[in-house]
């Protein structure tokens, strides 16, 4: 059995006598794994991934999140400026929690929504971690008109704690976020 370092990849491969690959070290979690834990990849070294599949697919699972709302903001003429470094910022200044229901079953949740063709787009301004039930209720609804019908405390803590948040990011007062939501809105009615 040979170690190969490959100083390119970061990670150490271990090869039989005739140079075929038996394990290696994944690049993305660092565990020693055998070949078979390894997708295929024509130019890899011995024909494999240099992360194994589990670390592949989440790592595809969020960059296709991103190219996904990426077309969805292009398709409709915003801007899209969202990075997965962005992303995970966002879901860790809300704590990994729904900040109106403290649930962890998170979605991204466009606040302006990218279907109404204007706004900030696809962009970090313009994004929060919601509880994945409320999502699916807000749709692409006017936050400050479907907030009226959620229960007390999630309109307390919508107007408390999201809607400073989101404001200051934009660099306004909740009031003048409200404002611009609302013109938003107003101009996606009077697209349709």
């Amino acid at each position: 059995m040979a170690i190969i370092t490959k100083k390119t990849y970061k990670t150490i491969i271990f090869t039989d006598e005739h140079g075929t690959l038996i394990s290696r070290l994944c690049t993305d979690c660092g565990r020693l794994k055998g070949y078979e834990s390894f997708s295929k990849m024509r130019n890899g070294f011995g024909g494999k991934r240099p992360n194994c599949s589990s670390c592949y697919r989440k790592k595809n699972t969020k960059t296709s999140v991103i190219r996904k709302n990426r077309y969805r903001a292009k398709q409709n003429g915003l801007p899209s400026t969202m990075t997965l470094k962005q992303l995970t910022n966002a879901k860790e200044e809300q704590g990994n929690e729904c900040l109106l229901s403290h649930s962890r079953n998170l979605v991204a949740e466009h606040l302006i929504p990218l279907s109404w063709g204007t706004g900030l787009g696809d962009d970090y301004r313009n994004i929060v971690y919601m509880d994945k039930g409320l999502n699916s209720s807000k749709g692409n609804k006017n936050m400050f008109i479907w907030i009226k019908s959620q229960p007390h405390y999630i309109q307390r803590r919508f107007y408390n704690e999201l809607i400073p948040m989101v404001a200051e990011r934009n660099g306004m007062t909740a009031k003048e976020y409200e404002e611009y939501v609302n013109k938003c809105y107003e101009d996606y009615i009077n697209k349709k």
